[in-house]
Order: C-alpha cells, then structure tokens, then sequence
C-alpha cells in the first residue's frame, strides 16, 4: 500500500490523499523529519501548481507530527509554516478573523526569527484579510507609523515586512493619488521620529505611487532620491526595489540603455536581499522588457528560469515576470512556452480583483493570439487589456494596448 501512496504522491504531488497517507506511515515509524518533509513538499506543489494552501485534514495531520509524544520540539519555521497552512484554511472559509490571527502569529514568529520567505507569505495573507474587511490603510499606517515611533531605526526584516504589504497594496485597484498622499503623510511621520529607514520607505512608496499614476518626472524624482536614501540606510530590498522601478520609468521614456543599467546594479542587491524571492524575479521580468530584440528577450527568460529555478518566488512578485516571460516567448515563437507562462499568470491573477495584473494578462493573451495567427481574438483581447489598465489608471498601458488593437497585425511588436 505504501508503494501504492508512493506513486501517486509521485505521480501528482498535489495528491493530499497521498501525502496524508505517507505523513501518517512516517509518523507511525517514528520518522518525524521525514513526514515534515512530505508536507512541506505537498505544501509547495499546492502553492506552486493551484495556489492554495492544505486543507484542513493535511494541517491538523501535521500539528499533530509537530507536538507528538517525544517529539523534538518544532524549529519557529515548522512553527510558522503550520500556522500559515491554517491561515489559508480559514481565508478559503471565509473566516477572516481566524485566518487574521493565525497569519499574525506566524507574522509574529517570523519577524523574531528572521524568517524573510515566512514573513512574506504572511504579509500577503493579512493584506487579503485586511483588503476583505475594506481596513487597508487603516491598518496599514496604525502598523507602519508605530514601527517608525518605537525604531527610529527599524531591523531589515521589519523594514521588508512592510515593503510587502506596500508592495500587495500598490499593484491592487484603487487611487494612486491617495497612495501618494498616504506616503507623503508616512514621510512627515518619519522626520518626527527620526527614522531614516522610515523616511527610505515612504519616499520609495510615494516614487512607485507616481510611477503607477503615470507622473513620470515626480517618480524619477523620488525614486532617485529613495535609491539613495536606502543605500544609506543599509536597506538592501529597497535599494533593490528602487532600481528596479528607475529602470521601469525608463523603459516608459524609450531608454532601454538606462533600464539595462538600472537593473544591473539591482540584481546582485535583490540576490542578497532577506526578500531574494520577492525581488529577483521582479528584477528579471524588467530586464525581459529592456532586452533589445525577441531573441535577447528569450535568452533573458532561459537565464531567469534556471537561477529562480531554485527558489520559491513570491507569487504576486512574479506577476511582471510571468506575462513578460509569455509575451517574450510569444514573440519568439516559442507558443508552448508562452502557454504556460500565460496559464502560471492567470492563476495568480484573482488574487485582485481588477487592477495592473489583470490588464497584463489580457494583454499577454493578446499577444500570444497574435503570434498564433488568431487575429480578432488578439484584437479583443487587447481591448479587454485596455480597458482594465484603464480603470485601474494606467492610461500609458491603456493607450498601447488600443493601438495594439487597432494596428494591423503585421505591425504590431
């Protein structure tokens, strides 16, 4: 029967059937650290093929290998993955309040521990519950504004949690314009406090706010400005970041040289950043767009697969990279390739409901209709991206995608 669970688990490791089975052999045989290893291996191929997380029956499997008789006391990451796996069965059920508290706990223990990848899972959940109860920037600000008042000088690690949840925040549907005004307040916050990590952070929200709005002068401005002030401060993930959206600002003015540049510097930053996950393959989806032909393009995406082939990106991180990877291998003629990133975007997108990444994935649907010779299709779909860049301010985005509907397809990129 083992074998039988075996082959399965092999055959679809997302089989919780399967896992649960060999979980409860291993525990039966004393191997706590192996039946560990089976649901972490589950808990990963459910987040990286369906993004969800174990049902209820996997978590309380594991809880209980955590705390079975003579067993050696959980690590804080078995701690928190256990706690996020339950945070993720109360958000499915809709029970906002368990989920919020579990996923705070977890946030808790990560920030103690220096768990950067546990710490991030986190922070997207609370973002969901909070987005769910319409309590954002509530919280959000009642968080950040006390953690600037009790350390001038916020740890790395606090400062990257709440580089995540500004980061969750900022690709959603909503007004960039209150985003700007929140981060100018969050600015006025960290003079009084003296917090220069503060300061970095606020000035990088309110660069990437009007990047999003489409003010490009006022974000080369204050991103130029961020870059500087986290390298002052020590703050590797915002120098990182910072770069990154300079090389976004431009791509947008047509200066592929300055984007390469940018990226450059951003790369070995965000590698040795506490948030790798998050920010690597944002840094690489820019570069895809800043190569200078298809094929280029298409040697950045190989590059990129094979170095985050051995790290768990940060879903919502991925997004810039995945429908640029599809749009890249589309353009390239590689469609089977360009599915598959297009099918990984679409499965992150409902996270939002509206906003940037909707728009990207009709438009990398659109370009991958057109490289499939499906004309119309393209030219609806580009509408569709059009119109959802749109309503979430994305005028430039919105334009392109117009006229990628209107041109005739042999001129389109």
């Amino acid at each position: 029967m083992g074998e039988l669970w075996q082959g399965l688990s092999d055959e679809d490791p997302t089989d919780e059937q399967a896992a649960r089975a060999l979980m409860r052999a291993h525990l039966d045989a004393g191997e706590r650290r192996e039946a560990i290893r089976r649901f972490e291996r589950l808990r990963e191929a459910l987040r990286d093929h369906l993004g969800v997380g174990p049902d209820r029956a996997t978590v309380a499997l594991y809880e209980e290998v955590l705390t079975g008789e003579g067993a050696l006391q959980p690590t804080q990451a078995e701690r928190a993955h256990a706690l996020l796996a339950w945070a993720l069965v109360h958000l499915n059920r809709n029970d906002l309040k368990e989920a919020e508290r579990a996923a705070e706990e977890a946030r808790s223990i990560a920030l103690d521990s220096r768990l950067g990848r546990e710490l991030g899972e986190a922070a997207v959940i609370l973002a969901k519950v909070a987005m769910a109860q319409g309590r954002w920037r509530e919280r959000f600000a009642s968080e950040l504004a006390q953690s600037m008042r009790l350390r001038a000088n916020m740890e790395p690690i606090v400062y990257d949690a709440h580089l995540c949840l500004a980061e969750y925040h900022l690709t959603g549907p909503g007004g960039y314009a209150v985003a700007a005004d929140f981060a100018r307040q969050m600015m006025g916050i960290a003079e009084e406090a003296g917090s220069g990590s503060g300061a970095a952070l606020a000035q990088l929200m309110l660069g990437e706010a009007e990047l999003l709005a489409g003010h490009l002068t006022e974000a080369q401005k204050n991103l130029a400005q961020a870059a500087e002030t986290n390298d002052r401060e020590g703050c590797l993930s915002g120098s990182a970041l910072s770069r990154q959206r300079l090389a976004e600002v431009a791509l947008i003015g047509g200066r592929k040289f300055d984007a390469n540049r940018l990226l450059k510097r951003a790369r070995p930053l965000a590698v040795r950043s506490e948030l790798a996950t998050h920010l690597l393959v944002r840094v690489f989806g820019t570069m895809i767009q800043a190569a200078a032909d298809p094929e280029k393009a298409l040697a950045v995406v190989r590059v990129a697969e094979r170095e985050l082939s051995g790290m768990r990106s940060c879903e919502p991180c991925s997004m810039g990279y995945l429908t640029s990877a599809a749009a890249a291998c589309a353009r390239a003629g590689e469609l089977d390739r360009s599915r598959y990133f297009v099918s990984r975007a679409e499965g992150i997108a409902g996270m939002w409901q509206g906003g940037l990444w909707s728009g990207a994935v009709w438009e990398a649907r659109g370009v991958l209709r057109q490289a499939e010779g499906a004309d119309e299709q393209s030219r609806a779909m580009f509408r569709e991206a059009a119109q959802e860049y749109a309503r979430a301010g994305f005028q430039s985005d919105a334009q392109r995608c117009l006229e990628a509907a209107a041109s005739p397809l042999s001129n389109r990129p």
